[in-house]
């Protein structure tokens, strides 16, 4: 038979430290975030009266982190039921808004990024991590944001071209209406070109308006108050297209020297990801995660938003106070091209970088084909010569 419980609940006493075995992960987080320097932390205030030290967040946020629950709400319930938790806050309960003002706080001050140099150094103090070798790598990761809602440059670039067409093209319409503008304005419209002529449109209208208004004018009425249709209408499509080029001039501006963003998430580009679901390579917004390694420890990463590694190997590098410390840097083929090659060279690194065709040339099919041989003093190859040769020969004749 199934035993009786009593499921109503009681007050009991009872010792929380047996329950947490002295090898758990909060004891090594919390005695190494306490060694740490009191420079690196600051009084956080919890709310009017209450204050507490950056320390005991810095903790709760690895922990929670550690266990993969990065939801400020997810953290404070794991603060009022996880026992590890109760017993480092001491019963302190904090609200999912301290949590969140705090994440944020310290990714714009830059304690996430004191912490981690402080890590390194403590490593190498230890001598667990050296500068001989260091392994680099790059991952993508899918960027919270609506994969549907994308903004490409291409797109932008040929509806701006469209659209200052169809400016150019208002300079007949006004002048068959007696307004005459400044012919500079319709030569490569730009904003401040644009303001100008919706300026001289309103003024030539109220000008029409105060002459419907005079009771002894002369002029033919209905005429005038054709004109003035039309030039309501031109107005309306001068600030349509106004508005139009000020949403593509900003949309040109988040894009900078990337060719897509997406419109929730203005700092994520559109990438190929290895595990699509659907293999037709759809592509996603997202992220080029850049690691650097040694013995097993990250010492080093950076976020771009390119999504070639190739592109990503100099800037990594220049960031990096480790890489270019580092006698030997490895990396697969993605990072392999003769820029990278160069620029680890004068660094006096040993670049451990296969390129593109590395594989495929040590066969033996592709030995017996015809190669052309490179010559590295002249930095060209016979194939150059013919070239240069069949080019002068069609523009002789």
């Amino acid at each position: 038979m199934q035993p009786h419980y009593n499921t109503t609940f009681t007050e009991m006493n009872i010792n929380l430290n047996s329950r947490v075995s002295s090898r758990d992960f909060i004891y090594y987080v919390s005695s190494w975030v306490n060694s740490l320097p009191d420079s690196l932390f600051k009084p956080y205030s919890l709310g009017r009266h209450q204050k507490i030290s950056d320390r005991l967040l810095v903790i709760i946020v690895i922990f929670a982190f550690y266990h993969n629950i990065r939801s400020s709400r997810k953290i404070a319930e794991l603060i009022k039921y996880d026992i590890r938790l109760i017993l480092l806050t001491h019963g302190q309960t904090i609200s999912y808004r301290t949590i969140e003002r705090f994440m944020d706080s310290y990714q714009q001050t830059g304690l996430i990024d004191n912490l981690f140099d402080c890590l390194n150094y403590q490593l190498t103090q230890a001598k667990v991590i050296n500068n001989d070798v260091a392994y680099i790598d790059g991952t993508i990761i899918r960027a919270d944001s609506y994969k549907y809602g994308f903004v490409w440059r291409k797109s932008v670039i040929k509806f701006l071209g469209k659209l200052k067409i169809k400016v150019c093209q208002l300079e007949p319409l006004l002048l068959q209406l007696g307004i005459f503008c400044n012919s500079s304005v319709f030569s490569d419209p730009n904003l401040s070109k644009m303001d100008q002529l919706v300026n001289t449109m309103i003024i030539a209208l109220n000008k029409i308006n105060t002459t419907l208004q005079e009771k002894h004018t002369t002029i033919n009425r209905s005429k005038l108050k054709k004109t003035r249709r039309k030039l309501k209408k031109y107005l309306r499509i001068a600030k349509e297209l106004r508005s139009r080029m000020a949403k593509y001039l900003t949309q040109l501006d988040f894009l900078g020297k990337r060719n897509s963003y997406a419109k929730t998430d203005t700092d994520a580009t559109f990438m190929h990801f290895k595990d699509d679901p659907m293999n037709n390579g759809q592509v996603k917004p997202g992220y080029n995660l850049q690691i650097a390694t040694n013995d097993g420890f990250v010492i080093d990463y950076d976020i771009y938003q390119r999504p070639a590694d190739s592109k990503t190997l100099i800037p990594f590098v220049e960031k990096s106070k480790w890489l270019q410390n580092a006698q030997v840097i490895v990396a697969d083929a993605g990072y392999g091209s003769e820029q990278n090659y160069n620029y680890l060279k004068k660094l006096g690194i040993k670049p451990l970088l296969e390129y593109a065709t590395y594989r495929q040339e040590q066969k033996r099919n592709y030995q017996k084909k015809l190669q052309w041989h490179y010559d590295e003093t002249t930095d060209s190859s016979p194939i150059i010569k013919v070239l240069n040769c069949l080019s002068r020969f069609f523009c002789t004749s």
